[in-house]
């Protein structure tokens, strides 16, 4: 909370902050996520501080994590602990602060889902939507892979939250044309990019593949993930937008085994374990590297770079 770290934290999240607080209405404000946009102005009327609003709103995904560790059962537990920590807390939970959010909400849902609490489920991902338009690509893949089981009521239901999200999506249409723009005229940063998520991916299915799960859910499972792993490989050859999907996939991947396992009544084996661990080790890794080369803000240009790591008192911004 008292950090002054993080790449986005001044040039997107504090800037964004400062022109609510200001009343500076643009397409970039009013076309934002809705969800997001009043949790940080809520914060700001009662702080009065960009600066302030911002470190709460890390504060609100620190307490979504822990509520959801106090209903996690052990699979979940010990996703969030070998992988989700080493490779997201820090930037879900330093940087891509809306996203954090949407994730932490995404994250509790999913436990409704594996308790057949599927309302729930589709109330909590229609939510991370109004928290980061990006996760309705999160809750597509969810919905493809639990299609084979889903009642037609359930099916109804997930249409309704698509026929919401695509409303949005037209009322808001001039901001994502914006978004759409932005992305097609900015590259990758090399045409190697993506490939750290790539390799994270394959240690994960690497799992599935010696696991315990059934052979016909274990070829389903492994040659759809291929197909979208070199869809969105190939995407970022193309423009950063694969790089923004390549990550949400890292995300929802190891979700997407553990419902596979659920479905078919599968013990979690030790093969699925090994790969979970050395996953995530290799993600921190990758995540150090990234902070490492970032020293300085000398990459992003930043103010507020992960390395050296900084805090609200050394810059006086309290």
């Amino acid at each position: 909370m008292l950090r002054d770290s993080g790449t986005d934290t001044q040039g997107i999240y504090e800037a964004m902050a400062s022109a609510i607080l200001n009343n500076q209405h643009s397409l970039w404000i009013s076309g934002s996520e809705l969800a997001f946009r009043e949790l940080l102005s809520g914060f700001l009327v009662v702080t009065r501080s960009p600066v302030w609003a911002v470190r709460f709103i890390g504060m609100v995904f620190i307490m979504l994590l822990v509520f959801f560790i106090t209903k996690s059962d052990r699979r979940e537990f010990f996703w969030f602990i070998t992988f989700f920590v080493p490779v997201f807390i820090y930037q879900y939970g330093m940087n891509a602060i809306r996203a954090g959010i949407a994730m932490g909400v995404f994250l509790i849902g999913f436990q409704s889902l594996r308790r057949a609490k599927v309302r729930s489920f589709l109330l909590l991902s229609l939510l991370t939507f109004f928290f980061h338009y990006s996760f309705i690509f999160v809750f597509l893949l969810i919905f493809f892979f639990e299609l084979a089981k889903v009642r037609v009521k359930n099916i109804l239901y997930f249409g309704v939250v698509g026929l919401i999200i695509f409303a949005i999506v037209l009322i808001q249409k001039e901001y994502f044309a914006a978004k759409l723009d932005l992305y097609l005229d900015y590259n990758s940063p090399a045409i190697y990019s993506g490939l750290s998520r790539i390799i994270i991916s394959t240690f994960l299915l690497i799992g599935v593949f010696i696991g315990r799960l059934p052979q016909r859910e274990k070829i389903k499972l492994l040659t759809i993930s291929v197909v979208i792993m070199i869809s969105l490989q190939l995407l970022t050859v193309w423009s950063y937008a694969g790089l923004r999907f390549l990550e949400l996939w890292v995300f929802v991947l190891p979700l997407i085994i553990i419902r596979a396992y659920d479905r078919t009544k599968t013990r979690f084996d030790k093969h699925i374990q090994l790969s979970l661990i050395l996953a995530g080790f290799l993600g921190a890794i990758f995540v150090y590297r990234n902070m490492l080369t970032d020293w300085g803000g000398q990459m992003t240009g930043s103010q507020t770079p992960f390395l050296p790591y900084k805090t609200i008192l050394e810059t006086g911004k309290w």
